[in-house]
């Protein structure tokens, strides 16, 4: 079932009604670990659920397999049926009742912001999508076809199977009878008629379905968004859940899932949550007793404002990657669209920003200051002097509408900080025995109102990290190893890289790819080819294979097809692969078979693009 924003809270106080009158007052939440908005939701989530004294249980998946596994393991550890499941960032894609198994009396609320959805989500009554029409992605019924009635598939049916409806039928034997001769003939023509039209009617379903899933995959409304929308609609919102709505949208831009239209419209809606509700800007008031004097002993009672959650507020945020968390320079010349425009990963480049800098009438040195002990004169004349002199550079879109937060004296924190700080939790395994729920729970807590160190943990993560794209981007590019034809192509099965145990894991793989589509989209004038990355042999042997494609644009509707090329490439070698991710342009495949898949795929998208040519 498809439930719109008008319809979320009925669903919700339904479910909850239900549940309450059973007996079973417990939701059992299951998150994809891919994005920093699944961990935004379901914080969101789990505020109302605590708010609303309703008991939960979060588990972690990272794939269909963690999905079918876990939860069969909690329903055996229960000794009895969930009642209420929220698959968080997961599920849309798939038939669930088929997938899980679930009888009719459990009810399966899904909040994923991944598309297309299955197509027969509006038939399921107990498994319900949350979504919002206005993200542009089309779920509404196929059209009726002009003169198209609900009966005339079954007339026609009935037609079909009536006796002595046969085309060849003896009419001789009612010469006798016109009248009824007559009304059997326009019978048979009415139930043929309805025949073919209920046929067109499958066909034009069959027909917008397969243009939906030809798009490719695509992406929605972030999940977190969706969540805050019913956390509003019950008057449970606050400042922290408003705060991870925003950084929940901001992770879809910092990764290029969202065009930047549809973006700028959801920023300008949360811009008016921010400056119209009361609690934005919420503080409370503390006493601070002072002394008056030190020989008498008197003190002095003062009240001062306290901000509750850290107050937010819009800003133009530059496209410098945790610019105020290290220092200007490396911020600049680790940016990927710094990079993509300057080279800063050559000799070059880097003459370049030099120059770019001392234009601006800043030292070297001074820029290769912390960002918050640099001159304050640099941080003041920053944006004034980029919009002079950074269009020169090709840095013409230098900034984009964001949002931050401040806290007391405390450096601010913008979202795409918060964004790039999580996403490293998620994606890094910092010890040799981690696990993906080790990573999910660091970016977890990382989320918390109180800062308990994993925030910053994971900004110094975000920095490496970010090196290592720039730098090992770089010096493929200056290898000449990147493969041109239909699409663009790196192995990274036979070429070293020097930050091989970071670029393993599919977020990663997906940023380098998209920092080197990125560097031949502005060599080939704003032409794009999709990218794909073959990541380093893991253990096993096997190797993630990852494609990225151009950011989304209001302009077209093009998504990422690499989900459906991967599954016919390894269909025509027989090879293994496992594509069990939520993210359908992601797969593993054993390495042993790299190269042949790889040359298959080649074959395939060639023959698709001429197939669309």
């Amino acid at each position: 079932m498809l439930v719109p924003p008008d319809s979320y809270l009925q669903l919700y106080e339904a479910i909850k009604q239900e549940t309450c009158e059973s007996g079973e007052k417990k939701f059992t939440l299951f998150v994809s670990s891919a994005e920093c908005d699944s961990v935004c939701a379901t914080r969101i989530l789990q505020e109302v659920l605590r708010k609303d004294g309703i008991h939960y249980s979060i588990f972690q998946v990272s794939s269909y397999t963690d999905l079918e596994t876990e939860l069969r393991k909690q329903a055996a550890s229960d000794n009895q049926e969930l009642k209420n499941i929220v698959l968080i960032n997961c599920g849309a894609q798939r038939d669930l009742p088929e997938l899980l198994q679930l009888p009719e009396t459990t009810q399966v609320i899904v909040i994923d912001s991944h598309r297309p959805v299955h197509v027969d989500f509006s038939e399921w009554k107990s498994v319900h999508l949350l979504h919002d029409p206005e993200d542009g992605t089309d779920l509404g019924p196929v059209p009726e076809l002009e003169g198209f009635s609900s009966e005339d598939e079954e007339e026609g049916l009935r037609g079909q199977g009536a006796p002595g409806s046969s085309p060849g039928a003896d009419d001789d034997e009612f010469d006798d009878e016109n009248e009824d001769a007559n009304r059997a003939r326009k019978r048979r023509r009415r139930a043929e008629e309805a025949a073919q039209r209920a046929k067109e009617r499958r066909r034009a379903v069959r027909r917008a379905q397969r243009q939906v899933w030809e798009r490719g995959s695509h992406w929605g409304r972030p999940a977190s968004n969706i969540l805050y929308e019913l956390a509003r609609q019950l008057r449970l919102e606050d400042c922290h859940l408003l705060w991870l709505s925003i950084v929940g949208l901001t992770d879809q831009i910092v990764h290029h899932r969202i065009a930047n239209e549809k973006y700028t419209e959801y920023v300008s809606q949360l811009e008016l949550e921010v400056n119209n509700t009361s609690y934005a800007n919420e503080v409370t008031n503390t006493v601070m007793l002072m002394a008056e004097g030190a020989n008498d002993g008197e003190f002095t009672q003062t009240t001062i404002q306290k901000p509750v959650y850290g107050a937010i507020t819009a800003m133009q945020d530059f496209r410098f990657t945790l610019m105020r968390h290290w220092t200007l320079y490396d911020a600049m010349m680790h940016s990927v669209y710094v990079a993509v425009r300057m080279h800063t990963y050559t000799d070059k480049g880097r003459k370049d920003l030099n120059h770019l800098l001392a234009k601006m009438g800043f030292r070297i040195k001074d820029c290769q200051h912390d960002f918050v002990s640099m001159p304050p004169k640099i941080a003041a004349a920053l944006g004034n002097q980029l919009r002079i002199h950074a269009p020169n550079s090709g840095l013409g879109d230098i900034t984009f509408k964001s949002f931050q937060r401040k806290w007391g004296f405390a450096p601010s924190l913008a979202a795409a900080d918060c964004v790039h700080a999580v996403t490293a939790h998620l994606e890094t395994r910092q010890h040799a025995d981690d696990t993906p729920s080790d990573c999910f729970w660091r970016g977890w807590r990382a989320l918390g109102v109180v800062d308990n160190g994993e925030l910053q943990e994971g900004l110094e993560l975000a920095k490496k990290l970010q090196r290592a794209i720039i730098s090992d981007g770089g010096m493929l590019l200056a290898r000449k190893t990147i493969k041109d034809g239909v699409f663009r192509s790196v192995n990274l099965l036979l070429e070293e890289v020097n930050h091989q145990a970071l670029l393993s894991q599919p977020l990663a793989l997906a940023k380098l790819g998209g920092f080197l589509r990125d560097v031949f989209k502005q060599k080939d004038h704003g032409r794009a080819k999709a990218m794909v990355v073959v990541g380093p042999q893991d253990a096993r042997h096997n190797c993630l294979v990852v494609a990225t494609v151009d950011q989304p644009s209001s302009r077209t509707l093009q998504g990422n097809k690499f989900g459906t090329l991967f599954k016919r490439a390894a269909e025509n070698l027989r090879a293994e692969m496992h594509h069990d991710s939520f993210d359908s342009a992601v797969v593993q495949i054993a390495a042993a078979d790299v190269h042949r898949f790889m040359r298959e795929l080649l074959a395939v998208c060639s023959l698709a693009q001429l197939r669309t040519a």
